[in-house]
This record gives C-alpha cells, sequence and structure tokens, in this order.
C-alpha cells in the first residue's frame, strides 16, 4: 500500500524528526528520555536516562514515512533493535510482550504489561503495510514472526469490550495481521472479538473509557486505521459505525472559547489539552479550521464526518450533552453511568453520576479563560499527596451547578484501581484530604480558606466566579477544616480531614466517611443557597438547587457500594430515563 503525504504531513514529520534526532543514541539503536522522580505505578525507574522501546519504534516509523533514502539504514537498525526486546517463549505468560524500557526487564517491571503487544504490533504493522518494498526480506521476515507472536499474545489475553482503547487495539492488529499473512482462523477470532466490542459499545450507548483526550484519541487513530487498512466486509459497517461514534464523542465536547476538550474524563494524564490533539483535529477537518498549531505528522488520514464539523465552530450558545456510557445491569449490582456537560460561551463544567477518585478521573472538571489563557478546576481526594482510588463519587448537575457526594471504600485499590487493593480495609497516611485544583491560567491565584467546612467559598478567575461549600464532611473522629495554598503549577483550596504523624486508619472502623460538597461557577456571583442535608438509616440525603443524592455514611466494599448505587437508580426513577 502505498503511502500518500501532503506537503503538510511531510514538513511535520521532518519536524518530529528533528525531535526525534537529537535525543538518539546510536550505540543503542535507542532514543533516550528523562524519567524524574514523580511516582509512577508503571515502573520503579526513577530520576535518571532510560532508552524507550516503544518511543524508538515511533521515530523508526517515521524515519521510513519521510520517504528520504537516507533515514533507511538508522530505521532498520532501529527495527533490528527493538526486536530484541520481545519476549518469544510460547510458554511464557509474557510471550509476545515487549518491555518498555532496555534499563527494565519484563521480570524486573512492578507488572506484566500486555498492552505493550498491541501498542508495539500496531507500528511494525504500519511499517509492514506502507514500506514492505523498501525493508529487507530478512527483516521483513523476523518483523512478522513478532507481529504474528503479539496478535497471539493478544488472542490468549482477549480483553473484554469495556477496556475501550486496548479492545479496538487488539481488534486492528489481530484482523490486520490475519488480513496481512492469510490466517484465516486468526481472521476469525478477530472478527468475532470485534463483534462482540461493538454490540457492547451498541448496547450501552456510549464507550467504557469514556471521553479521554487520551484514549479516546488512541481508539479514533486505530479505528482510522481500520478503516484505511481491514478488507474484510464483515467488518466494514461496524468499522464506520464505531469510528463516528469517537468523533462526534470528540467534537461534542470541544469548547470553542477555551479551545479544551471539556469534561468529565474517564482517563487523562492531563487537564489542559495537548496540542498534537487540536493538530489532528484541524488536518481532518477539511481546512475549516484557522488554529495556529502545528501540523499533524499522523500518516493515516482520519476526516471528520462532515454533519460534525460545524461542533468546532465559535459557541455562541450554551450546549449540554449527556449520555450514558455504561447500561445498568440490575442483577449483577452494576449501576447506569452517565456524563453531563455543560458547555457555555465562557465556561464549560462536566461531571459523571458515578466512580472513583483514581488519578487518571476527572469527575468533575471545569475550564474557563481564553485559547490563549485556558484555566481548569478539578475535584480530587489525596492520600499523602496522590490520589486515593478507594473512595466512591457521586454527583449530579444542573448546567453550572454540581451536587458531589464521597465515601470511603474499604477494599478499593490506593494509587491504581486494581495493581494495590487495600488488604484488610487497613492503610497508612499521613495526610488525607479533598481538593479543589486550579491550573492552567488560575494557578497563582490567592486563595482565601473559610473558617468554618460548612461556611460556603468565593474565587474569582479570569471573569468567572466559583462559590464553593461542604454542608456535611467527615471521617471517623477527625473533623474537617479549610486549607489554601499554592504550588509551582496550581493553587487549591483543601478540605483535611487528618494531617500529622503516619499512622494505621482501618477504613472500615471510621463511621462516619462521608462528604457532600456543593460547587458553583458563574459569570455572575451569586451567592449559593443552602443545603437541605439530613441523616437517616446511616444514610446522608441532601438536596440541593433541584438536585438530590442519597448514599451511605458509613464506608462498604465496592460492591456494597454499587448495588446500593443500582438501588437508588432504581427508586430515584432514573433507570427509566431515555438517554
Amino acid at each position: 500500500m502505498k503511502l500518500a503525504l501532503t506537503g503538510q504531513q511531510r514538513a511535520a514529520i521532518q519536524a518530529r524528526l528533528a525531535r526525534y534526532e537529537k535525543d538518539y543514541d546510536p550505540s543503542e539503536r535507542l532514543l533516550t528520555t528523562y524519567v524524574g522522580v514523580r511516582y509512577d505505578y508503571n515502573s520503579f525507574l526513577r530520576n535518571t536516562i532510560v532508552h524507550p522501546i516503544r518511543e524508538s519504534t515511533a521515530y523508526a516509523v517515521a524515519l521510513l514515512d519521510c520517504g528520504d533514502p537516507q533515514h533507511q539504514q538508522r530505521a532498520e537498525q532501529i527495527i533490528r533493535r527493538v526486536l530484541e526486546f520481545q519476549v518469544t517463549d510460547p510458554g511464557k505468560e509474557s510471550f509476545g510482550v515487549w518491555a518498555k524500557f532496555l534499563e527494565e526487564p519484563l521480570e524486573k517491571a512492578p507488572y506484566l504489561d500486555k498492552n505493550w503487544a498491541d501498542f508495539m504490533a500496531v507500528l511494525l504493522l504500519h511499517m509492514v503495510i506502507y514500506h514492505s518494498d523498501r525493508l529487507p526480506a530478512d527483516l521483513l521476515s523476523d518483523m512478522e514472526r513478532a507481529i504474528r507472536r503479539a496478535a497471539e499474545s493478544i488472542r490468549r489475553r482477549n480483553i473484554g469490550p469495556d477496556y475501550t482503547n486496548i479492545s479496538i487495539m487488539g481488534s486492528y492488529v489481530t484482523m490486520a495481521t490475519a488480513e496481512l499473512y492469510g490466517d484465516a482462523d486468526l481472521l476469525a477470532y478477530a472478527q468475532q472479538r470485534f463483534d462482540s466490542f461493538y454490540d457492547y459499545t451498541v448496547h450501552h450507548g456510549g464507550f467504557g473509557e469514556y471521553n479521554s483526550p487520551t484514549y479516546t484519541m488512541v481508539a479514533l487513530r486505530d479505528m482510522a486505521r481500520m478503516r484505511a487498512h481491514i478488507k474484510s466486509p464483515q467488518a466494514r459497517e461496524k468499522i464506520e459505525k464505531i469510528y463516528r461514534m469517537l468523533w462526534e464523542e470528540l467534537a461534542l465536547h470541544f469548547h470553542a472559547p477555551t479551545r479544551q476538550w471539556a469534561g468529565p474524563y474517564s482517563r487523562a494524564y492531563a487537564q489542559l489539552a495537548r496540542e498534537d490533539v487540536w493538530s489532528f483535529v484541524k488536518a481532518n477537518t477539511g481546512g475549516r479550521l484557522d488554529w495556529p498549531v502545528e501540523d499533524c505528522a499522523d500518516s493515516v488520514p482520519a476526516p471528520c464526518p462532515e454533519d460534525l464539523l460545524h461542533l468546532f465552530d465559535p459557541l455562541d450558545k450554551p450546549r449540554l450533552v449527556r449520555q450514558r456510557t455504561t447500561r445498568e445491569d440490575i442483577e449483577a449490582g452494576r449501576p447506569r453511568i452517565v456524563v453531563t456537560t455543560y458547555l457555555s460561551p465562557t465556561f464549560a463544567l462536566g461531571t459523571v453520576n458515578l466512580g472513583d477518585m483514581w488519578n487518571q478521573k476527572n469527575n468533575l472538571l471545569a475550564h474557563w479563560g481564553s485559547t490563549q489563557e485556558p484555566s481548569y478546576l478539578r475535584l480530587r481526594f489525596l492520600h499523602d499527596g496522590y490520589d486515593f482510588s478507594s473512595v466512591r463519587f457521586w454527583a449530579k448537575q444542573r448546567e453550572g451547578k454540581a451536587l458531589v457526594g464521597m465515601l470511603l471504600m474499604t477494599d478499593g485499590g490506593d494509587k491504581h484501581p486494581s495493581l494495590d487493593k487495600i488488604r484488610d480495609a487497613t492503610i497508612r497516611a499521613s495526610d488525607l484530604r479533598i481538593r479543589w485544583e486550579f491550573g492552567g491560567a488560575a494557578k497563582d491565584l490567592r486563595i482565601t480558606a473559610p473558617r468554618s467546612p460548612h461556611q460556603q467559598t468565593h474565587i474569582q478567575s479570569q471573569g468567572m466566579h466559583f462559590r464553593i461549600a461542604a454542608p456535611y464532611a467527615c471521617i471517623g473522629e477527625f473533623p474537617a477544616r479549610w486549607e489554601a495554598g499554592r504550588d509551582e503549577s496550581t493553587a487549591y483550596l483543601d478540605l483535611v480531614f487528618y494531617s500529622g504523624e503516619e499512622r494505621t486508619f482501618k477504613l472500615d472502623t471510621l463511621t462516619p466517611a462521608a462528604t457532600a460538597l456543593l460547587f458553583q461557577v458563574g459569570e455572575g456571583d451569586q451567592e449559593m443557597a443552602p443545603a437541605d442535608v439530613s441523616i437517616e438509616n446511616d444514610r446522608i440525603h441532601v438536596a440541593w438547587e433541584q438536585m438530590k443524592l442519597s448514599f451511605p455514611i458509613n464506608p462498604a466494599t465496592e460492591a456494597e457500594i454499587k448495588r446500593d448505587c443500582v438501588l437508588q437508580q432504581q427508586a430515584s426513577g432514573e433507570l427509566l430515563e431515555r438517554l
């Protein structure tokens, strides 16, 4: 298949190569990068220079895509080098997977990340599909074996359809591999896998990994590859449906006044959009957008559906987006998940009705400011300065107002929902707090903390007025207090439950352990109406601005809380709503 590039794409690839070049280590035939000291559950490496395998493979892709013969030799050298890091023993659980770094073999990593079979195979497939006429026969044979091993790893793992980006990526890798190398058995698996993902997604009405600036983009790029590379008539119509759903999610949540991706996010590593997202959008909207962003270096076209283009126009009136992403299953105790986003000409506010407080989750997220100086506000729960996953989150939203509830779970994850599960409902902690984090252009805010936890706070930023209050806040014997501060990248208002010497917390004995929060944002400064709060039968009931929440006040297991959520959705009539 011939790679057809525009002049802008070639220039963008050359610019990318210039960035790669300065980090290339010819002795190892790999790129280098610096790993800082910040905690990362994906690696034990800290404060050191490392050689990343996937990014080095992406460098080889760019070297070949640019079409310059002088880059051919280096590309081949990199490809041969990265193939060395794949596990080739079919008897191992890690068969077909790559290490992430030269300095951290799989057996020394915190856990086996099988996603690396998917991510690496996508890059190898790109080079075989577009550049096989330029690569030597022996290297192509080695690449075929590596791709087949990755596809077998993906088939063995057989990830479920709720893991959106990996479900799509694995479908692409197995289907493309099967078609490329004439593997009928693998093709049957790939089609069944994609059919399962399609049926699941259409049934629920949205993606398990909903509205993710990171992984919606990964999924969209992979669906673009499926559109370009997959020939199966059985899959084509379904590919187009999922492709459109992904573009729709991006376009509906685009906030033109700030050029931000409005929340809430199921998974994100930052709260302000990266420029490469808007480079991608600009390149795939037919010249409609005149944004001052760098050209997109993607070589596979991903055109936006014509009828969605207007969603990227200036926003002159509010837009409300409300979507179900998970359909309820009463017997299984699975609640309905609904995301709400209100986009106005001056701000955007998004919430999810249910979730946990993992650091990749942005369950309540606001944006305001301008395209040159955007700001954000997100809500967090911190355990010793890091987001605490074992906290359940509830929210109701009406335009720029949100009613929020939080409750400790006894068996959730600590820093990650599944990799470090809490045992015996026990943690060690020196600090527990809820944080309202202001970032972007709002990082220099000076916030005054209220004297009382029930007293509402008024904060101003770039013409916006924020009101925050905590009508109920308690974790065991520890009364809550407000504390304000700043660091080099954010300003914050914290609701502090404990800060002192490290001690043991037995979560199932911390009764009550619930918090109710009120939030309001808008152009005008209007004092918030008080909430109606009552405690009955170990439940807190909060009513405010025509919104109501009811949830337990005592810690419980994740399964118990989910079952309670389903019962409450039934009792309130939420399951009768048509979305």
